[in-house]
C-alpha cells in the first residue's frame, strides 16, 4: 500500500512540474502540455523507489518498465515510427534499470 501512495504522489508532482512548464514555455499550448504532463507522469513513477525504497519489492524491474514505458512514449512523439520508438523503448529500460545510480546527481528546485 506505502508503494502505491509513493507512486501516485512522485507521479502527480512530475505531472503538475512537466505540463506547468510546457505550458509556460509553449504559450499556454494545451497539447504540448498535456504531452509533457504524461511524460512527467511515467517519470514521477520511475523515480518513485527512490524516495522510498523499502516500498517497493522489485524496485529495478518497476524502474525498467518505468523507463521503457517513457522511452516508447517519447520515440513515439517524436518521430511516429515503430522501429524508433521501439528503440527508445529499450534504450528507456536501461535508463530504468541505471537509475538508482543517476537519479542522486539530479537536484530538484
Amino acid at each position: 500500500m506505502r508503494a502505491l501512495k509513493v507512486s501516485v504522489l512522485c507521479a502527480l508532482g512530475g505531472a503538475m512540474l512537466f505540463a506547468g512548464i510546457a505550458l509556460l514555455f509553449s504559450g499556454g499550448d494545451v497539447v504540448s502540455g498535456v504531452a509533457a504532463a504524461v511524460l512527467g507522469l511515467v517519470l514521477g513513477l520511475l523515480a518513485a523507489p527512490e524516495f522510498q525504497p523499502g516500498a517497493f519489492r522489485h524496485a529495478a524491474l518497476y524502474q525498467c518498465v518505468c523507463g521503457a514505458v517513457a522511452g516508447g512514449l517519447i520515440g513515439g512523439w517524436l518521430t511516429q515510427s515503430i522501429e524508433t520508438g521501439l528503440l527508445a523503448a529499450g534504450i528507456g529500460a536501461l535508463l530504468g534499470w541505471l537509475a538508482p545510480r543517476w537519479l542522486h546527481h539530479v537536484q530538484g528546485p
